[in-house]
């Protein structure tokens, strides 16, 4: 009985109207829970039908796999278990070479497949190791990086590089106080010697209380006659005097084992090569061959040594 017909019959059936009334909700309810029933009756035939083992065929290189679905609680998707019915061609195992193994993954047993090592011999997949060869090259080429901090006997070169940076300050100093130069070329000197004082901290800094802050005294002494002619003489012997720190910081570079310390040097020589360029067009020196002109000679530790 629908809706529909119970409305009727009820609207049909004479005698007392609170009775006819009474009769015609029951049967509206009776009507209504039947109608509830229905419509839930392919929600409860899908949750009585789930507890079955339908079966989903897959073909893996031209073989037929069956995998058993369980959709009920939890435990959703293939098993990885051949039904009884197929063929034992059609389950795929490790041992046959490829295929799915027992645990439903989709990764081939590592015991299945087998290379060749530089010796001829078998080895597994999945091992990491592809030959011998590979792993002897890659072991050869183990290298350490370089330490960043001095070494000791990077400390001997800095302290050399810094008392000789202490020596050019100092002499251009002498040739300023002496007015050697008018006013627009002194504040050009000025800048290179105290491009230089900077630099001799720098190199205090890094290297801390092993640095010795002075001078090279027998070096200043022979030098300081040549810092007090006039602006052309002075200028052309700062220029050869910065030509010669140039010299010397390159050698230093090669022979330094620290990083840091290298690096300072470094980028102490490009300015001070500017430094060169300044100071021969100060000298008078405007041809550009003689401008490019640098034969520096570099300085020895062992002839000035750190006090």
């Amino acid at each position: 009985m629908d809706i529909n017909e119970a409305a009727q019959t009820g609207a049909a059936e004479p005698g007392d109207t609170e009775t006819t009334g009474s009769v015609a909700r029951r049967r509206l309810l009776v009507a209504g829970a039947a109608g509830s029933a229905l419509s839930l009756l392919p929600f409860l035939v899908g949750r009585a039908g789930a507890s079955s083992s339908p079966t989903a065929t897959s073909s893996v290189g031209g073989s037929a796999n069956t995998f058993t679905s369980a959709t009920s609680g939890s435990n959703n998707g293939p098993t990885g278990n051949s039904t009884a019915d197929q063929p034992s061609t059609g389950s795929k195992s490790g041992s046959q070479g490829g295929g799915y193994s027992g645990t439903a993954d989709s990764t081939n047993s590592p015991s299945a497949v087998t290379t060749k090592d530089s010796t001829g011999g078998s080895v597994p997949a999945g091992t990491g190791a592809t030959s011998g060869s590979t792993v002897d090259s890659a072991a050869a080429t183990t290298t350490t990086a370089p330490p960043r901090r001095p070494t000791d006997d990077d400390l001997v070169l800095l302290q050399f590089a810094q008392m000789l940076e202490l020596t050019v300050r100092d002499l251009y100093r002498l040739a300023l106080d002496l007015k050697a130069f008018d006013e627009a070329t002194s504040a050009v000197v000025k800048a290179i010697g105290e491009a230089h004082g900077a630099y001799a901290q720098s190199i205090s800094g890094l290297i801390g209380r092993t640095a010795p802050n002075s001078p090279i005294t027998p070096l200043y002494s022979k030098l300081k006659a040549s810092f007090t002619g006039d602006s052309q003489s002075v200028a052309a012997s700062a220029r050869q005097l910065e030509n010669d720190v140039v010299a010397t910081h390159t050698e230093i570079i090669g022979k330094l084992a620290g990083v840091d310390g290298s690096a300072l040097i470094a980028s102490m020589v490009v300015i001070e090569a500017r430094h060169a360029t300044v100071l021969a067009r100060i000298a008078g020196i405007v041809g550009l061959d003689d401008q490019l002109t640098t034969d520096g000679k570099p300085y020895s530790p062992s002839d000035y040594p750190a006090k």
